[in-house]
């Protein structure tokens, strides 16, 4: 065998695995967090000029669990809304939070500095097994400038997954927003 073949062969199998773990690798980053009790992590927003703008989070849970979403350490000049769509439905649909198309938004301030604390819903009991579309959108017209970041915190007591993000900066759906505590 040649020592040509043999370096080209050598080459071919390298750059074969290099393929296959950089594809293992990026099927993995889609993965957020296996099952778990607990989930945080950080965030930010980018949003376009005059656009409510949203993250969107597939989250698989099981029916019965209790939820906490909390989405909390918003940077000053962000307003924090949220929502959570049952499993195969359409951003912009019926807001499991509110029962109606528009996002909760229960903090209630005079300047951008008075929203840090952000949304949080405490015990939501789950209608059924699948997975939901969690959506975290920034309200442009009370929010100051265009950017900012934020924590999101999901605690359960039963197991569940946050599956990927789906959406970042995107347009929201959503018809406005409601205090539905």
């Amino acid at each position: 065998m040649s020592s040509n073949f043999r370096f080209s062969s050598t080459i071919s199998l390298v750059l074969l695995l290099g393929c296959t773990l950089a594809c293992k690798k990026q099927e993995s980053e889609d993965f957020i967090a296996e099952k778990t009790k607990s989930y945080t992590a950080s965030y930010a927003w980018e949003c376009a000029s005059g656009t409510d703008c949203q993250d969107v989070f597939q989250v698989e849970l099981e029916k019965g669990a209790k939820v906490s979403f909390t989405v909390n350490s918003v940077s000053e000049g962000s307003v924090a809304q949220i929502a959570l769509y049952l499993p195969g439905t359409a951003l912009g649909s019926t807001n499991l939070f509110t029962m109606s198309s528009k996002e909760r938004r229960c903090t209630a301030g005079t300047s951008c500095k008075d929203y840090m604390a952000g949304e949080v819903v405490n015990d939501f009991v789950v209608p059924q097994n699948g997975i939901y579309l969690f959506a975290i959108t920034r309200e442009w017209g009370t929010s100051c400038g265009g950017a900012g970041t934020y924590q999101l915190s999901l605690k359960s007591n039963q197991n569940f997954s946050v599956v990927k993000q789906t959406a970042e900066d995107s347009p929201s759906k959503a018809t406005g927003f409601e205090c539905v505590k």
